[in-house]
């Protein structure tokens, strides 16, 4: 874009109206697939997607007499619009080749100030991607987890530190796709775990496998791990090394024996905890076989083993003297 290229923005809510005249700022190398950066455009919106100190509003955008072809998405930043420019400038200097992929298609930023007070006004056009999560992490379904995460670790290849890992910050368009937006605290990053493979419920790693942060935040986040190693009654146990339930009395009884439970009493317990984890256990395993199988079905027919194996299969994973892969049971 030119120097003489300025954007009007267009406000229109709950009889509300704002209007801002912004010009272009030059942000990393010239596009050739970018609008025309001559002569105006103009952003009109009538749907606020969210207001907080930045302000995301959802419309259409003409460029002269043309209009844009997909909806745009205008974030708009009144005051300190420091990190509006970190942003624009992370997504064209470290995100150019993923975006309309990992992140939305970056349009162009432009600034300038508002009539209505002194303070500076900075505008970001991307174009709109889908709908930002709403529920936490633990209620968005496996599908949805195991993208982001896949997205994540692609992020964190490239050596991009997204800085603020939350649902509001991923959208996900009508295919299920998700994008990550909001990278005005990105930073750069050497990830040591960014080759590593995730696995929806696969067996929880140590913690000193997880050495990023960001990482092992999300994962835990998204509740990505089957737990091996819980509390029963203030004693932390390791599943895999209880097959029966006499041997989970038996150490609460070693550890506890001072406990007023009397061995009948823990023998109860035990078995409630026990039919509980298995009950956790396996749900896990029948949702990431649902997913994968999904993954499959448009290339050919997976075997599945048997349901009448699946709880032997819980013993096996928790005979397992190190981090590992299970049989998983029919759905």
């Amino acid at each position: 874009m030119s120097s003489k290229c300025t954007l009007f923005v267009e406000l229109k809510r709950k009889g509300r109206r704002g209007q801002y005249n912004l010009d272009w700022v030059p942000v990393g190398k010239p596009d050739s697939a970018a609008p025309s950066r001559d002569g105006n455009l103009r952003f009109t919106s009538r749907h606020a997607l969210h207001i907080g100190s930045s302000q995301v509003f959802k419309g259409t955008l003409k460029i002269g007499d043309d209009l844009y072809p997909k909806k745009v998405v205008c974030k708009l930043v009144v005051g300190d619009v420091s990190r509006t420019r970190a942003e624009a400038d992370f997504y064209e200097k470290y995100l150019k080749t993923v975006q309309g992929f990992l992140v939305p298609k970056f349009i162009g930023m432009f600034s300038g100030t508002s009539k209505y007070s002194e303070e500076d006004v900075a505008c970001l056009l991307l174009e709109y991607a889908g709908k930002a999560l709403q529920d936490s992490w633990t209620d968005i379904p496996i599908e949805t987890r195991s993208k982001v995460m896949d997205e994540l670790m692609r992020l964190h290849r490239m050596g991009v530190y997204h800085n603020d890992f939350d649902p509001g910050n991923f959208v996900v368009d009508e295919t299920g796709h998700p994008y990550m937006i909001d990278f005005e605290e990105a930073e750069m990053h050497e990830c040591h775990v960014a080759n590593r493979e995730f696995k929806m419920y696969e067996v929880e790693p140590l913690r000193t496998e997880l050495d990023c942060a960001e990482v092992c935040e999300a994962s835990m986040e998204m509740d990505i791990w089957t737990r091996v190693k819980v509390a029963f009654h203030g004693i932390v146990v390791d599943v895999r090394d209880i097959k029966t339930v006499d041997d989970l009395v038996e150490i609460a009884m070693r550890w506890r024996p001072h406990s007023s439970f009397t061995a009948e009493e823990w023998t109860k317990r035990a078995q409630q905890f026990l039919s509980s984890y298995d009950d956790q256990y396996l749900r896990r395993i029948r949702e990431r076989r649902n997913y994968e199988r999904s993954k499959k079905e448009a290339h050919a027919a997976v075997d599945t083993p048997s349901k009448a194996n699946a709880l032997e299969n819980v013993q096996q994973c928790r005979s397992l003297s190190s981090v590992g892969e299970c049989e998983e049971p029919h759905s």
